[in-house]
């Protein structure tokens, strides 16, 4: 099972044929730290709006993620920021390589894509 270590920065978020590159800088972006073990990890960051997000993830077989819980400070988000929260609590595969991780929600073509910040 591939684990989701490290500190990831989201850039783009697709839905069917429509991908929304990050409209803000470095500095107002998603940014995830994954902590897994075997099969189960924490995921603690910030979204685009300042709240801190923290949740729980299991990784299952054949690459499939379920999001257990994902909550964080109440600062309300619309737009870019109110997409990420609907589809990381909707996450249900992932790719991952040194570099990348892509997490899919419903189908291949909804994706959140992110990328490696630190190990």
């Amino acid at each position: 099972m591939k684990s989701l270590n490290g500190t990831w920065n989201l850039l783009s978020i697709q839905t069917g044929e429509v991908k929304e590159e990050n409209p803000y800088d470095s500095e107002r972006g998603v940014l995830l730290t994954f902590e897994d073990g075997e099969s189960e990890g924490k995921i603690t960051g910030k979204d685009v709006c300042g709240n801190r997000v923290m949740g729980d993830y299991k990784l299952m077989d054949n690459q499939k993620i379920e999001v257990t819980r994902f909550g964080g400070t109440k600062r309300g988000c619309d737009g870019w920021g109110a997409k990420f929260w609907t589809m990381i609590r909707a996450a249900r595969s992932f790719e991952v390589n040194e570099k990348t991780l892509k997490i899919y929600f419903e189908s291949k073509e909804n994706v959140l894509t992110f990328v490696k910040l630190t190990k």
